[in-house]
């Protein structure tokens, strides 16, 4: 079997082979190379969507961020502010609490000023009758003739007179 094997066999088994390659390379290049662009295309297209995708993710991550910094900024604000209009509204009641307070004290002592002049005044209704009664009664008594009430008179210009 070896014997049989020529120089020209060899050449026309490397021409059928070296025929063979050129075959399959030109279908290769017809339908392969082809094939392998599409797949490239498809990859690429594929890595440009995923890319694409992760710059959304990373400035959707960063909006989130920045929406969650000034949310967290404004809800201090917020509670720095709600402090200030409580400790407001605590001192507004303290103030409010000490003008009440105050105003009971006013309220009381006009309520005991009241009760004393009523007091006296109640006492004056009372008495002065009875005094005058008495004073005139004395009077009438002490004070008859017209020498006594010249003197009567002269003593009441001396007490209004000082």
């Amino acid at each position: 079997m070896l014997s049989d094997i020529t120089f020209m066999s060899v050449l026309f088994n490397f021409t059928i082979f070296s025929l063979l390659l050129i075959k399959i390379l030109q279908l290769f290049k017809n339908h392969g190379i082809h094939y392998l662009f599409d797949e490239i295309k498809k990859e690429k297209a594929i890595r440009t969507e995923l890319i694409e995708k992760e710059n959304f993710v990373k400035s959707t991550q960063n909006k989130l961020e920045n929406q969650i910094r000034n949310q967290n900024k404004l809800f201090l604000d917020l509670e720095k502010n709600v402090q200030k209009w409580h400790a407001h509204l605590r001192l507004e009641e303290e103030l409010i609490a000490k003008k009440l307070v105050d105003a009971k004290v006013k309220i009381e002592r006009k309520r005991n000023i009241q009760r004393n002049n009523y007091v006296i005044t109640t006492t004056y209704s009372i008495a002065m009758p009875k005094a005058l009664y008495l004073a005139e009664k004395e009077l009438a008594s002490n004070y008859t003739s017209k020498d006594r009430v010249l003197a009567f008179n002269k003593l009441i210009e001396n007490l209004s007179n000082g």
